[in-house]
């Protein structure tokens, strides 16, 4: 279809497609550099009103977050490295994405399951998105933890997947329930009940 360059967003993507409930996974919608600064999402000016049109004109509007991984670089980290998943030596186990670190956490702990809920009031509450992307949390395989801290079987054990169940059920209630769907990467069994799509 010929676009007119006047056209506003909305009316350029009806016209495309009429008939057809769209929506869009969006990264980059925070200040911060991608793969970068986890878990703390700060959003660019406009982002709020921007989602309030997509909802407007019935588009699902899906910003990206980070279910798994804290910036080591934050000065937050020295609070949160507590509830990082800790090798035998008890260092935290590490992720990195090009030059930077990233702590993993444990979702067995309860200061990272709620902060996996403020992610989403954040994104769904305080910035009118509706819809949120959990990045990782589904396609990112288990690592072992020996932190005596949070109180789960140290090393292996069913705890990876029972604290993300613990987590995503508080999530979904609160936000899948209110119509608002719950994403993640890659199918992961383990929580199927418990996200909307992956």
């Amino acid at each position: 279809a010929e676009i007119d360059a006047g056209a506003t967003f909305n009316s350029m993507i009806r016209s495309a497609w009429p008939d057809v409930k769209l929506g869009f996974r969006w990264y980059c919608w925070n200040v911060q550099p991608f793969d970068t600064d986890y878990p703390e999402f700060f959003p660019q000016p406009g982002v709020k009103e921007f989602c309030e049109e997509a909802r407007q004109g019935g588009y699902l509007v899906m910003p990206y977050v980070n279910g798994r991984l804290w910036d080591q670089g934050l000065r937050s980290f020295r609070y949160a490295k507590r509830d990082c998943c800790a090798d035998e030596e008890g260092k935290p186990v590490i992720d990195k994405y090009g030059p930077r670190s990233f702590g993993v956490m444990c979702p067995y702990a309860e200061d990272w399951q709620l902060t996996l809920v403020d992610m989403g009031a954040d994104v769904i509450e305080g910035n009118r998105a509706n819809a949120i992307y959990y990045d990782q949390i589904s396609c990112s395989r288990p690592k072992l933890s020996f932190n005596p801290s949070h109180g789960h079987p140290l090393g292996g054990g069913a705890w990876w997947a029972e604290g993300y169940r613990k987590a995503l059920t508080e999530i979904h209630e609160r936000f899948s329930a209110a119509g608002v769907p719950v994403t993640s990467e890659g199918a992961a069994e383990s929580w199927i009940d418990l996200v909307d799509g992956h």
